[in-house]
């Protein structure tokens, strides 16, 4: 006799295996509430634990009072400008003075003086006439006009080698000097510092401290004037010493661009002045002004 081989214990229909049973809905409903607590509690813990000005912070403007502490949140490295500023400025004041120095400036003005009086010299020679023309091709050469009475004078004048002389001898003994347009402003400035470049090189000659001397074109004008020329009458001597004034040219000279240029260099390679504020360091307490 057989055996009747032993029914399995599942349920046979889809409708008993899709019907979860009354344990696991108990098990699955506790878990779900379970993490609703958890949650619940994690919120009630961080509003409880985290200060509430994190949450309800003020917002200030320059001149307020503060209605509470401030305190820093984080450490900040915060650049304090009024340093900054007087660091930048003590930089640029630093910088020396630039003047551009032309040695040259007396062979120029001789050398003017002389294609001048060769130009005269020339004309007589072609039998010119001394008019208006030849007077304002001599004012191209010198580089400064000059005056009918002046002209006039050069027409007298016989032996323009011997004046040239005279003349050469004069510019030589003023330009033994360096020579600046303002020998106030080029005194206040030595006080700070100079630096010489030469005016045609750009080569920096030296730097100028309170060795340096110089006169302004005042002084090398009464200079000039006290000066006896040999040769020719008194009238002819004024009007030469006039054109010799007239062609006098500092020769030592400030150069404001580049000064400028210097500064602004200077100024930008200050670094800004920062300090540090720490976290929970006080920044402004209550009922003081921000």
């Amino acid at each position: 006799v057989r055996k009747q081989s032993a029914r399995p214990s599942w349920p046979r229909t889809a409708k008993d295996c899709s019907t979860p049973s009354r344990t696991g809905l108990l098990m699955q409903a506790a878990r779900s509430s379970t993490w609703r607590c958890c949650f619940s509690l994690a919120i009630f813990l961080t509003f409880l634990i985290i200060p509430s000005q994190h949450f309800n912070s003020n917002r200030y403007n320059v001149g307020d009072i503060a209605s509470a502490d401030i305190k820093a949140t984080q450490t900040y490295l915060l650049e304090d400008h009024a340093q900054t500023e007087k660091m930048r400025t003590q930089a640029e004041q630093a910088v020396p003075f630039v003047y551009n120095l032309y040695a040259d400036r007396a062979d120029e003005i001789k050398n003017r003086f002389s294609r001048a009086f060769s130009r005269i010299v020339d004309a007589r020679a072609r039998g010119e006439a001394f008019n208006d023309d030849l007077r304002s091709s001599i004012s191209g050469i010198l580089g400064f006009d000059i005056s009918p009475a002046e002209m006039d004078s050069l027409e007298k004048v016989r032996n323009f080698r011997a004046v040239l002389v005279e003349i050469s001898h004069v510019i030589d003994g003023v330009y033994k000097n360096k020579i600046v347009p303002d020998r106030v402003a080029f005194y206040a400035d030595r006080k700070q510092g100079i630096l010489l470049f030469d005016g045609e090189s750009r080569e920096l000659i030296g730097g100028g401290d309170g060795t340096v001397s110089a006169i302004d074109m005042k002084e090398a004008a009464n200079r000039i004037s006290g000066i006896h020329l040999n040769g020719g009458d008194r009238n002819q001597h004024n009007y030469m010493k006039t054109l010799i004034l007239k062609s006098l040219k500092p020769n030592l000279l400030p150069d404001p661009v580049e000064t400028e240029t210097r500064r602004k260099e200077a100024r930008n390679a200050v670094r800004p002045v920062v300090y540090q504020v720490k976290r929970g360091e006080m920044v402004v307490r209550e009922g003081e002004r921000i």
